[in-house]
């Protein structure tokens, strides 16, 4: 997994003991002084896009609550949520609506 972040990540390597445990590759600035304009809003888009979806997967399609007796029925709820979430989005792309709202899908 390749986590490309901000002054978040910074020492995370430093806290996992083995990063190959997780097979973690941390990607961040050698400097690590304050964000460019440019470096901001471009974080800025995909953190804010992040967040609205776990938003839409909590609250729409309550996903802390799975209710799963093992973990193959976990992993099966969370994709069968995470392709329903997928293909409600790729429908608004296609209908030309806005994109995260899929309130219209749902109720």
């Amino acid at each position: 997994i390749l986590a490309i972040g901000d002054k978040g990540y910074v020492g995370l390597g430093k806290r996992l003991e083995n990063t190959l445990d997780y097979e973690l590759i941390i990607q961040n600035r050698a400097n690590q002084v304050a964000n460019t304009a440019t470096e901001k809003a471009f974080l800025g888009i995909f953190r804010k896009t992040i967040e609205t979806v776990n938003s839409i997967l909590t609250e729409q399609f309550n996903i802390q609550y799975t209710r799963a007796k093992s973990a193959w029925g976990l992993t099966n709820r969370i994709i069968a949520k995470i392709t329903s979430l997928t293909f409600a989005i790729y429908l608004n792309f296609i209908t030309q609506q806005p994109i995260l709202d899929i309130k219209n899908f749902i109720f």
